[in-house]
């Protein structure tokens, strides 16, 4: 559908655009956000049950949806932050463990193989071998292991 057909159905399921024009509406749709993003927020509403409004939504505007959808983005920042700093801190305390201890990187990866299906991880591995976190040495240990 068009954005044009996306406001009109809006505005049949009994969404109040105003105080915004139609084309206002489309803008919004085309450059901030978009129609299933903010739609998505219409199912917390009440539906009329009975009568000739049966199916549309009580007291529902398009500002109440961009507003939700404006708070959704927010939460979905403040939620990236903290994970990026949640998984920094992670990686410093393995590095830091891997650096206080007498392993080498071979016998980490080898024990983690045991650990693992060999044939399953293997081909897990060996199917994500473009990635660029899949180094040449795990690539050899597996492509080893399903060769025995």
């Amino acid at each position: 559908m068009s954005s044009k057909e996306l406001v009109q159905k809006m505005i049949d399921k009994g969404i109040d655009i105003a105080p915004h024009s139609s084309e206002e509406v489309e803008e919004y749709l085309l450059n901030s956000n978009n129609f299933f993003r903010v739609c998505s927020y219409r199912k917390n509403y009440q539906k009329h049950e009975k009568g000739r409004n049966k199916g549309r939504y009580i007291g529902l505007t398009f500002d109440q949806l961009k507003a939700l959808a404006i708070l959704d983005m927010k939460v979905r920042k403040a939620l990236l932050g903290m994970c990026i700093d949640v998984e920094h801190s992670l990686k410093l305390y393995i590095l830091r463990n891997i650096e206080n201890s007498s392993e080498d990187g071979y016998s980490i990866v080898q024990e983690y193989f045991k650990t693992q299906n060999r044939r399953k991880t293997a081909t897990e591995i060996i199917h994500k071998r473009n990635n660029i976190y899949v180094s040449d040495l795990t690539l050899k240990i597996c492509l080893s292991e399903r060769d025995r």
